[in-house]
Order: C-alpha cells, then structure tokens, then sequence
C-alpha cells in the first residue's frame, strides 16, 4: 500500500511576470550558446566527412592470417573471428568465463519517492495546489538517496552488499595474428544475456539463481525473488561470446591494431559486428554522418526557434490581451520565430560552406535572398494596403462633408 503526505504551497502571479520579463535574457543565451554549438557541430561533421573521403583514399586491405610488415603504421581494413582461449574473471563475485567482454549490472531494491499535484480552493476562494507524496518498492539500477525523501525518518533504503556495475575487457583476445587492444575490444557491443548452469559456484554466500523478467539472475539478500526486502540485490550478467565475427578500420602497429591518428583533430578506429565489404564499410560511414547530420541540424532548428520564441515573448504577452488581435499577434510572432531560426541557419550553413563548396554557398544565398525579398514584399504590401485604407477613408470623409 502507499504512504502519502501531502504539501501546500501557493503559486503567484508574479513569479510568472518575473519569467516573462526574464524571457528574452534567456532566450538570447539560449540562441547564442546554440549558434555557438551549431558552429562547432557543422565543423566537425565536415571533418569527420573529410576524413571518411580521405581514409577511402589510403586504406589497404590485410589478411589477418598472414603478417605483412610492410603494413606498419598505414591504415588497414581486416575481418574475422575474434577469438581467445584466456577467461575473464570477476573476482569479486567468482565468475569465471571465456568470452571477450563480460558485463556485470546490479540491481538494487530501494524506495522511490514519487509525487503528482492536485488542484483545490481554499475558503477564499482562491487556487491552493497540494503536492502529494507517496512511496514505491521498485528494482533500481542507482542507489537511492532516501535523505532526498519527504519523509525521510520513515522510509530508508539500505544495500545488503555493496555491489556495482562493472564491464571486463580480455586483454588476450586476437583476430588471426592481430592482438587487440582494449581500445578495440571496448567497441565490441553485441552482447548476450548469460544464462547459468547447474554448477555455478560463486564467492557469495546465501545467493540463489532466479529469473528476472526472463534473463538469469543471482539474488543476494534477506528475502527471496518474489518477496524482496528493502537491500536485496540482483546480479545480471550479459557477454560478448568468442568466435565472434567482426570487420576492423585501424592502424597496424606491427601485430596490433590501434587508432590511426594522422587525420585532423580525430582518432580512426572503425569496429562493425559482422563481415563487410571494404566498399560497404565506407558507405555506411558515410550514411550515418548523413543522418547524424540532418539529426542534429532538426535539434538545433527546434532549439533555434523556441529561443527567438522567448525573446518575443513580452510582446506575445503584451498583445494577447487584445481581443481578436491577440491571436493573430501570437501566430505572427510564430510565424516569425521560424523564419528568423531559417535564416540564422542558412547564414551559418553559407558562412560554413563557402570555403568549401562555392557552388553550395551561393545557393544558400539564392534562397536568403528570395526570403528577404518576400518578407519584404510582404511588409510593402502592408504597409501599401493601410495607406490605401487611409485613403479611402479620407476621400469618404471629404465627400460626406461635401454633401
């Protein structure tokens, strides 16, 4: 059952006028600091680009089963099964197993402090919001702080045995007679859940095997799985086996595979699960830069124009108590924050390119410039339509007192 307790407290207006006011403070650091990274992130998705095109140029392949020492410091492209007859071994738990990477997670049974609001009136008649506490027994990946808790004196989370999560790397593993480092090893990630056998023996006392949510598991604690106390823990294993087969970009060092370091500002080292063609590689690199690219350039139009939104946000305010315009006002304002983050963007993306791509910058500029030119016009018609109003009002004027 829940324990709950609740919390008053009352909101004011002048908090919310105070964040208006502030608005467009926060929105100009906003929309500096994003420009800021917008620049840093173009620059080094060109670099990376760069380096993709130049490492397609100097690349040669290897076979791991024959060594070439005139493959010394150049760039290689190898794939293969990794393989390694040296076990890992956690001996803090006393697991031992032949495998390439072993990853330990621990999971902790804990209070969690959870809280929602309700809305009520008190006898004045005005809004009193209550926060509402309560208590849950969940399996957590984090230790949780109970002095952080409302009501810290009656719900304390404790540990039955001070555990963490951990990740082993075989210092002995190979690919023909390449020995892999843990800068190689470390990007393996095709991992598996361990299942235990019947003779598992471990250093832990009073440890039990179980299923959590259908993975094996090592309970360790006063209760049991399926009626935890408050300090029980959970011991999930998952492995990346041996014989595992994977395609390498790196630089040989004599029988070692290592970052290649001669590229601008950045490191080459390329480990893809499976086997794949030199051809293949390349264009999958490329691909991701593409998608990493238009990923980050939609975040930082999104972040662009919710800054732009903040700076105008007063005179949205001001105006929205205006009837009928008021509306108008703040799809204007909208409007015009969108606007304005596309052509800081395609400024930025000009200014990037033109050293570059000459090509690419000038059709940038093309289109800023149909854009100012229909903002433009836009306004001229505008401003055209209320001088023709004006004179038409006063044509009628004249003609009224005429008659």
């Amino acid at each position: 059952m829940n324990e709950k307790q609740f919390k008053n407290y009352h909101p004011k207006n002048l908090h919310k006028s105070i964040a208006v006011l502030f608005a467009p403070f926060l929105g100009l650091l906003l929309l500096m600091t994003t420009l800021v990274l917008l620049v840093s992130s173009e620059l080094r998705i060109l670099r990376d680009n760069e380096n993709i095109h130049d490492a397609q140029k100097i690349v040669v392949s290897s076979d791991n089963n024959q060594y070439d020492k005139d493959l010394n410091n150049r760039l290689v492209y190898t794939s293969g099964n990794v393989f390694t007859n040296n076990p890992i071994n956690d001996a803090e738990i006393g697991m031992d197993l032949i495998c390439l990477r072993l990853e330990r997670n621990v999971l902790y049974y804990q209070w969690e402090e959870k809280s929602h609001e309700k809305h009520n009136k008190n006898i004045a008649g005005s809004d009193v919001i209550s926060k509402e506490f309560y208590y849950e027994k969940i399996w957590s990946d984090d230790k949780i702080n109970h002095n952080n808790f409302s009501d810290s004196k009656v719900y304390q989370n404790k540990v039955f045995a001070d555990y963490a999560d951990k990740c082993f790397d075989n210092p002995f593993a190979s690919m023909g007679f390449y020995e892999l480092d843990n800068e190689v090893i470390s990007q393996f990630d095709n991992f598996q859940n361990l299942k235990f056998g019947k003779d598992l023996k471990l250093n832990l006392k009073n440890y039990s095997v179980v299923k959590y949510q259908g993975k094996d598991a090592i309970f360790i604690g006063e209760g049991d799985i399926n009626n935890p106390e408050i300090g029980d823990i959970l011991i999930l294993y998952r492995y990346i086996p041996v014989d595992s087969e994977y395609t390498i970009v790196a630089k040989q060092d004599s029988s070692n595979l290592q970052a290649y370091t001669k590229f601008k500002r950045s490191k080459l080292l390329w480990v893809i699960e499976g086997k794949k063609s030199l051809d293949e590689v390349f264009d999958q690199k490329l691909d991701d830069n593409e998608s990493t690219k238009w990923l980050t350039r939609l975040l930082f139009f999104i972040i662009l124009t919710i800054s732009l939104m903040l700076v105008v946000l007063p005179f949205n305010k001001i105006l929205s108590f205006i009837p009928i315009f008021g509306n108008i006002a703040s799809g204007t304002c909208l409007v015009l924050s969108v606007l304005l983050s596309i052509i800081l963007y395609l400024v930025v993306l000009a200014i990037l390119w033109m050293s570059l791509n000459i090509v690419y910058a000038l059709c940038i500029s093309v289109v800023l410039l149909i854009l100012f030119v229909l903002i433009t016009n836009l306004n001229s018609r505008k401003k055209t339509i209320k001088k023709q109003n004006k004179e038409n009002k006063t044509s009628e004027v004249q003609n009224s007192n005429q008659e």
